[in-house]
């Protein structure tokens, strides 16, 4: 494997395929091989801006509060004891409705028969 790090935009034929993929990226971490492979859904400028920010409050609070677990869910940072069993994903919210509402309206090129899907799997 090389030891460059790079950006890598992968399409998909439909959503359903994003979805299980984005359900299945955190496999890749138990890999000894891909534990420094990320998946992150398409997001346009102001989506990537705001995940930016929501990053930036939530080192924010696990500087300010090391006790508590915190997270980003539907757009929000949250919070919760440590020692709490781990919250639980619905299916739904496997990723955040704007990056579905992104991801579900890209246009289609004319050669294209099926809606692509965006994902960016980068190595860090």
């Amino acid at each position: 494997m090389p030891d460059s790090e790079r950006a890598a935009k992968v399409v998909l034929r439909n959503g359903e395929a994003v979805t299980r993929v984005l359900r299945n990226a955190k496999v890749l971490r138990a890999s000894t091989r891909f534990r420094k492979v990320y998946i992150a859904p398409d997001r346009s400028r102001e989506e990537r801006k705001e995940r930016k920010n929501l990053v930036a409050q939530m080192k924010e609070k696990i500087s300010s509060d090391p006790q508590q677990y915190h997270f980003i869910r539907n757009g929000t940072v949250c919070s919760r004891d440590k020692d709490q069993a781990a919250p639980t994903l619905s299916t739904s919210n496997s990723f955040s409705s704007a990056a579905r509402s992104t991801a579900s309206s890209r246009t289609v090129p004319p050669a294209q028969t099926s809606t692509p899907r965006s994902l960016h799997p980068t190595s860090r």
